[in-house]
């Protein structure tokens, strides 16, 4: 994934997602090709449609019986919870008129990051109160976290925030949550040491927000 170029389409972001997802390259069937293009026609951001095929990963690894190997099958194993993940984003933001699409939808787009900025905040002021170890760390993370100026930057910091409570956790409990990591991580063959770290980053925070029930973060 990290190796896709920036100016990647919305197509190749999805399909380069899937093959981490499931653990290896495959082209998409024609039915998975079909369903790709229904989401590109809904004119998201790619970060909504990933948000919600990590969401169908994270909800099979949560059944993962120990010494299983764990893929998806089929983009289609993910349209549930992408077409929520899309739902969500349009329920939030009104869809643009065609005259003004573009426009719009980068209004929208920045719109929705700041919503989840705002609740992100929220979010971490009710995790200090409930974990006597967090609140420095939630506060020093509070003062860091700017406005947000896209989605994909909003959701990098979700995906911070985790990383950064993890490292501050008490180090018995760390201990627990490297190991929980490390199983899981057996599951999956890494195809390279850059997929093998991107896979150990989702594992970890899979493990975290597991941990303390965390649903909406990333």
């Amino acid at each position: 994934m990290s190796q896709l170029p920036k100016n990647a389409s919305f197509h190749e972001q999805v399909q380069a997602l899937f093959c981490f997802l499931r653990g290896h390259g495959a082209a998409l069937s024609p039915l998975d090709a079909e369903l790709l293009e229904l989401w590109a026609s809904t004119q998201v951001p790619f970060e909504v449609v990933a948000r919600g095929m990590r969401r169908c990963f994270e909800s099979r690894l949560t059944g993962l019986k120990q010494d299983e190997t764990l893929s998806l099958p089929s983009l289609r194993t993910c349209r549930r919870h992408v077409e929520s993940e899309i739902a969500r984003y349009l329920r939030i933001h009104t869809q643009p008129v065609p005259s003004t699409h573009t426009e719009t939808t980068d209004e929208n787009a920045e719109a929705y990051a700041q919503t989840r900025h705002q609740r992100l905040k929220k979010q971490l002021l009710s995790f200090a109160k409930k974990h006597p170890w967090a609140p420095k760390t939630t506060s020093r993370l509070l003062e860091h976290l700017g406005k947000p100026a896209d989605i994909h930057q909003a959701m990098h910091q979700e995906i911070l925030a985790i990383f950064v409570l993890a490292h501050a956790l008490p180090q018995e409990e760390k201990k627990k949550l490297l190991e929980e990591t490390r199983q899981l991580a057996k599951t999956r063959e890494a195809l390279s040491l850059e997929a093998a770290k991107e896979q150990w980053r989702f594992f970890l925070a899979f493990v975290f927000k597991q941990r303390f029930g965390i649903r909406n973060w990333g």
